[in-house]
């Protein structure tokens, strides 16, 4: 499970900054303020994520070692 969340969060960081780049070819040089809060957003959604990633690994893990000390 951590392996394919790892690839969901890689994933989304991907398409965040692919859809910067086009939005950098779209716009023109002179007016780059869509582009900084896109910018913005995307490092926000990209703190998120890693969040989200961080506390379902932490359950994942704690749930694992949990049946682990039921076994023993």
């Amino acid at each position: 499970k951590p392996i394919t969340l790892s690839f969901r969060l890689f994933g989304n960081i991907l398409a965040g900054e692919i859809l910067i780049i086009i939005l950098l070819k779209l716009v023109p040089i002179w007016m780059p303020i869509p582009s900084v809060i896109w910018l913005a957003f995307s490092i926000f959604v990209g703190g998120v994520q890693a969040f989200i990633f961080t506390m379902l690994s932490m359950a994942y893990l704690a749930n694992a070692v949990k049946e682990d000390e039921e076994e023993s």
